[in-house]
């Protein structure tokens, strides 16, 4: 779940939707709930700045979701795999997170073991993947970005580790750096 400007999105995995609220006299009321294609299974989502995009990771599709806002209503404008074509096995995604430039998005795979950066195309919302890369783990269930954004951290739940990656602002991609033992890690919070 996501909250802005007294409004609250929700990805429910559960029911297969996308649900907007927006708080009115002291009570969340449902402006829309947004359904995604058959078991597509919406995990976590990300909000551009001004709202215009919301960005969902299906878990049991593997893909990602575009949402554009029209009027006062989303609608799905793209779906876009995380895996690459090659990949066969069995895949759920976990994370999504867009960077703080808002240019890129970024997704973990579990099972195929990957994290996966979009480019976005500003005006439009649309994406285009540019890059996969080996978590060096298996099953990223979170990753974050280090609060100057030069790092990406995630969080191999299965290899018990964390791998650490070298964020390129201008690009968008990343480069492995290192791993660190850590038992079986979840979820990673920098705090100041």
């Amino acid at each position: 779940a996501k909250y802005r400007n007294k409004e609250l999105f929700v990805a429910d995995l559960g029911v297969n939707t996308v649900s907007h609220y927006a708080l009115k006299k002291g009570k969340y009321e449902c402006l829309q709930s947004i359904p995604f294609k058959e078991n597509s299974g919406p995990r976590h989502l990300e909000l551009t700045k001004y709202g215009r995009f919301i960005y969902v990771i299906n878990e049991y599709a593997s893909s990602i979701s575009v949402l554009e806002k029209k009027g006062k209503k989303y609608n799905i404008k793209q779906n876009i795999s995380t895996l690459e074509p090659s990949f066969k096995d069995k895949n759920t995604a976990a994370d999504i997170h867009l960077s703080a430039d808002e240019k890129y998005i970024y997704g973990t795979n579990r099972g195929e073991n990957t994290v996966v950066v979009f480019k976005r195309n500003l005006k439009k919302g649309t994406l285009t993947k540019i890059q996969s890369v080996s978590t060096h783990g298996e099953c990223p269930r979170n990753f974050s970005f280090d609060p100057s954004g030069k790092y990406l951290l995630i969080a191999n739940k299965i290899s018990n580790s964390i791998a650490v990656f070298d964020v390129d602002k201008k690009s968008g991609k990343i480069t492995f750096k290192y791993t660190r033992d850590s038992p079986m890690p979840t979820c990673l919070t920098f705090v100041d």
